[in-house]
């Protein structure tokens, strides 16, 4: 029989009506097993919710339920049957169904689904799940929605709340979450409220914090603004910040403080968690530096830089849009005084022969070595003199990552800045520059990124980068 004719014979058979139903399933029938239909994702999204139909007759079948919770967030599910499941969990086993949104919402790379459960969120006014809602927007999903208001989760709170702003809702969930066992979610609050464009309103609950809280987690922070000056950004930052008042780097913390004193309240008011370490090692190595304005270090960051070749050294962005000058000039107006300073201390180190002589003898290594790209912290020696540290891979398999260990991590919080190789290749000019991957771990660190790109076995481009795509390209250095 020919193709044609079967397909004729399945019209007689099965009527016009149900001729897509044959293409995806065959003809229409009553499930025989439906509990076995439902969970079978090669099953037809009808056949599927006709079993739900059948199923409902025991809605409290703790196998049913299982399943239900089981599709609603499994990979491979169609939308409708996800839906389904939703809706009968919320009407039957609403206090379960919260634990699942809170555990999976986060996560949920399903994005059409994601939407949609947080248009069915909104729409019901379930407000139990606002905290859901919360961590779910305090974390970033690669690729997808850039602008935080954008999101759906976003969406769906201002829907829930429409007499305050969403930022009102997260503050809130930020001060009333239990300290003990909602750490993380309050760490996520915190960076969304930057995000949201919310800082003052931090600053105002530091400042007004009663002396005799219990709240851990607030009285570091308030110790952090009263002490130094600073605001942690990022959930990454506050585990900084909290680190940096452990009994083992109080000598950090007091030569943060003392030298966060001597700069100007404009400065003081500039810095970020990554310059604590940049203005210890300027009071340690030019202490002339803390008088410096912005302006002043830039002027300065100029006049070493014509020594270096004018010349800049970048890789190809087409397809990620404008706005990835990797100029001094260009990027001038963008520079804190915390960035000009940074990139001052590598430019003075980039004079000393035993820092240049070890920056390649560890691209000579990286060359050689196929399974990663090599990487460390720049920090101060014992001489006070900036050093190059290497720290291994946490993980290896490709020659154009370097994957930071949390032991780099913790070494890194008193640095001036984390640092890297492109030396896949002696003549690796193509490459020349942090990356889009390198951007990514500057926006979630908000470290001081150094990169060094090979040009030849004799001659490295160096380049500054931090979080938001700001890169300064350094010149080029030569082995003596």
């Amino acid at each position: 029989m020919s193709w044609c004719q079967a397909i004729a014979r399945a019209v007689v058979t099965c009527g016009m009506g149900a001729m897509w139903a044959w293409f995806g399933a065959g003809c229409s029938s009553t499930p025989t097993d439906p509990l076995a239909t439902l969970k079978n994702n090669g099953a037809s999204t009808e056949s599927r919710l006709q079993s739900m139909d059948m199923l409902d007759a025991a809605p409290a079948d703790p196998a049913y339920r299982a399943a239900m919770r089981q599709l609603l967030f499994a990979p491979g599910v169609v939308q409708p049957v996800r839906a389904e499941c939703f809706d009968r969990l919320y009407a039957d086993d609403r206090s379960k169904l919260l634990e699942l949104v809170v555990l999976n919402l986060p996560a949920l790379e399903a994005l059409e689904w994601r939407r949609g459960l947080c248009e069915k969120i909104a729409g019901l006014d379930w407000k139990e799940a606002t905290p859901a809602l919360v961590r779910a927007l305090g974390r970033p999903m690669k690729g997808w929605i850039r602008d935080v208001r954008e999101r759906p989760e976003y969406l769906a709170i201002a829907q829930m709340y429409p007499d305050g702003t969403v930022g009102e809702v997260v503050f809130d969930v930020l001060v009333h979450s239990d300290p003990a066992t909602q750490a993380n979610l309050r760490a996520r609050c915190w960076e969304l409220m930057f995000e949201l464009g919310e800082e003052q309103r931090l600053v105002q609950l530091l400042d007004g914090l009663p002396a005799d809280t219990s709240d851990l987690l607030l009285l570091d922070l308030r110790r952090g603004w009263v002490d130094l000056g600073v605001l942690p950004r990022t959930r990454e930052e506050v585990l900084w910040l909290r680190s940096l008042q452990e009994p083992d780097r109080k000598e950090f913390w007091a030569a943060a403080r003392e030298a966060m004193q001597s700069v100007s309240p404009e400065v003081r008011r500039s810095m970020q968690m990554k310059d604590l370490g940049v203005v210890v090692a300027a009071r340690q190595m030019a202490p002339e530096m803390l008088s410096l304005s912005r302006d002043q270090l830039i002027a300065r960051l100029e006049a070493v830089r014509v020594a270096h070749g004018g010349r800049v050294y970048s890789p190809d962005f087409r397809g990620y849009g404008s706005g990835h000058s990797e100029s001094l000039h260009d990027r001038r107006k963008e520079l804190t005084w915390g960035d000009a300073a940074a990139i001052v201390i590598m430019m003075q180190a980039l004079q000393d022969e035993a820092f240049v002589d070890h920056l390649f003898e560890i691209a000579r290594r990286d060359h050689s070595d196929r399974s990663t790209e090599h990487g460390g912290i720049v920090r101060l020696d014992a001489s006070g003199q900036p050093e190059l540290v290497e720290f291994p891979a946490s993980s290896r398999g490709s020659d154009t990552q370097f994957h930071a260990s949390q032991k780099m991590f913790d070494a890194s919080y008193t640095a001036i800045g984390h640092f890297h190789l492109h030396a896949t290749e002696f003549d690796n000019e193509r490459h020349a520059g942090p990356h889009m991957g390198d951007f990514g771990y500057a926006d979630s660190t908000g470290v001081n990124g150094f990169v060094f790109t090979s040009l030849s076995n004799r001659r490295l481009n160096a380049d500054w980068y931090r979080r938001g795509q700001v890169v300064v390209d350094l010149g080029v250095i030569e082995l003596p």
